[in-house]
């Protein structure tokens, strides 16, 4: 369901931040968390007390959250597999991004 989308989303990483994967903990992996998602693993080390790392994740790759804005490519954090509306599906995100990462 979510294939396209997490490969979007792993290829912006392999640009911006390149060996993001060896901060992933699939263990701990939790799309619907803003601390143990993919965003919040990868940008932990750079997130100042007291935010949440998701958020300054979408900020610093200029990802929008929103239908309000999109960024310079028109995309959402929903289109790179970031996030899910409605947060039903934050599960089969989840277990899809597990899966992406364990090839």
């Amino acid at each position: 369901m979510f294939e396209e989308q997490i490969a979007l989303g792993a290829a912006l990483l392999d640009v911006e931040k390149p060996g993001w994967r060896d901060k992933i903990d699939v263990e701990t992996l939790d799309m619907s968390n803003t601390w143990c998602c993919v965003l919040g693993q990868t940008f932990a080390d750079e997130t100042p007390q007291f935010s949440a790392p998701y958020w300054v994740a979408v900020d610093r790759l200029g990802i929008e959250t929103d239908s309000w804005g999109r960024d310079e490519n028109g995309m959402l954090a929903d289109d790179y597999g970031f996030a899910d509306e409605p947060e039903q599906r934050y599960e089969l995100l989840t277990a899809e991004w597990i899966e992406y990462l364990s090839r």
